[in-house]
C-alpha cells in the first residue's frame, strides 16, 4: 500500500478542463486526472486502485490511498471502474482508540457503518503523478 497526499482544502485546485463525473451512492463526483497521471496509468500493466478515506477519531482527516491490487480490507462499497486503468472507492473509517499514545504503530481502523453514505460523498476528486508518486485529493 502507498499512502499519498492528504489534503485539507475545501475547493479543488486546478481541475483539468476535461473533468468528468462518476456516480457514488447516487451523487455525482467530479474528477480529473492530470496528463502526467494519464500517462502513468497508460503505462501500468494492472489497474491502479484508489481509495478516498474519510477518517474519524479525535479528529477528521481526508486521505487518498493507492494500491497496486484491490485492497483486502472491508470497504463501504465496491470500487468503481472509471476507465483509464483506474478504480476508485470511498471508505469512511473510525479508530478503535482515540488516544494516540495508546497506539504504538498505526491505530486499528474499522469501516464505519453508515446508514446514509450519500451524505458523505465528496464533490470532487483529482489524481496526479509527479516524480514517480501518486498524488490525490478530494473535497466537499
Amino acid at each position: 500500500m502507498t499512502t499519498i497526499a492528504a489534503v485539507s482544502e475545501v475547493q479543488p485546485r486546478a481541475l483539468e478542463k476535461d473533468a468528468t463525473t462518476f456516480e457514488l451512492f447516487g451523487k455525482p463526483v467530479r474528477y480529473s486526472i492530470t496528463r502526467r497521471a494519464q500517462k502513468a496509468l497508460a503505462q501500468r500493466e494492472q489497474p491502479l486502485w484508489v481509495e478516498m478515506e474519510l477518517y474519524f477519531s479525535c479528529l477528521v482527516r481526508k486521505q487518498v490511498r493507492t494500491y497496486s491490487q484491490a485492497p483486502t480490507h472491508e470497504q463501504i462499497m465496491e470500487p468503481i471502474e472509471i476507465g483509464n486503468n483506474l478504480n476508485i472507492s470511498f471508505r469512511p473509517v473510525v479508530t478503535e482508540h482515540c488516544s494516540i499514545s495508546d497506539v504504538e504503530d498505526k491505530p486499528a481502523l474499522n469501516t464505519m457503518p453508515v446508514e446514509k453514505p450519500s451524505r458523505m460523498v465528496p464533490k470532487w476528486f483529482k489524481l496526479d503523478h509527479q516524480s514517480g508518486k501518486w498524488l490525490g485529493e478530494f473535497g466537499y
